[in-house]
This record gives structure tokens, C-alpha cells and sequence, in this order.
């Protein structure tokens, strides 16, 4: 988790909604420390509980304050993995980046000398990569 500065460097703003908080930092989770230091003053509420309960129909509490809070806020680019929270986020017109899109973009601004290692070193942690991102 020695690379989440690499966020930082990316991009301007990094909003992360409670619920994806919650869920990163929680116990026995790879890397909740590190996380939780990161992300202690990221961290926002999202106003609109009623757009959130509707989502959680279909996609996980999470996915559901992340694409609330960029609708609310007018933000475009959101970090989303999962393949259900990711579809959601299309059809709500958002832009779409996931860990191996941050990565690939870390390699084209030289943060970051291979994407390979990085990968594999999720998987070991069990973080998912789908295979067919893996070339």
C-alpha cells in the first residue's frame, strides 16, 4: 500500500464517501492502517441517503456513495473496481477508473516504472484483478 501517494499525484481532489471508508479500514482488511491514515481527511458525507438506498438494490453500499456523491458534486471521474458499480457508474454518464487504470496512468506520467509488479503484488494480497486486464 506504499503506493496510494501515487493518488496524490494523479489527481487534484480525492473524495472518498464513509461507506468506502468504512469498508477499506475495517478490520482484518490488507492494509486498513495505511488506509486509514491516507484517507482521514478525504473522507465525505454524502446528502442524498435517498439516491443511495435506491442503489443498494443493485450494487454495493459503497459503489452506490461513490456515484451519489459524484452526481451531487458534479465530479466526472470516479475509481470504481467492482463490474456491477462500474456499469451503474456508466449509465450514469461517469467516467470510469479502476486500480489498473490508475496504474497504466501512473506508468504514462513515470510515477512509476511497471504496472506488472504492482499487479501481482494486489493479487497476493487477494486484491481482484480480472485476468484479462493481465497481459
Amino acid at each position: 500500500m506504499q503506493k496510494l501517494n501515487l493518488l496524490t499525484q494523479l489527481f487534484s481532489e480525492i473524495l472518498i464517501p464513509q461507506a468506502v471508508f468504512d469498508e477499506a479500514t475495517s478490520s482484518g482488511k490488507p492494509y486498513a492502517e495505511a488506509i486509514r491514515l491516507f484517507a482521514q481527511d478525504k473522507g465525505v458525507a454524502v446528502n442524498n441517503q435517498m439516491a443511495v438506498q435506491l442503489l443498494i438494490h443493485d450494487v454495493d453500499r459503497g459503489e452506490a456513495e461513490v456515484i451519489v456523491l459524484a452526481l451531487e458534486r458534479g465530479i466526472e471521474d470516479v475509481m470504481i473496481d467492482d463490474a456491477k458499480g462500474r456499469r451503474f457508474a456508466s449509465l450514469n454518464g461517469l467516467n470510469l477508473l479502476g486500480t489498473v487504470g490508475v496504474l497504466v496512468r501512473a506508468k504514462q506520467q513515470n510515477y512509476i516504472e511497471a504496472v506488472k509488479p504492482l499487479l501481482d503484488l494486489l493479487m497476493v494480497n487477494r486484491i481482484r484483478i480480472g485476468s484479462d486486464l493481465l497481459i
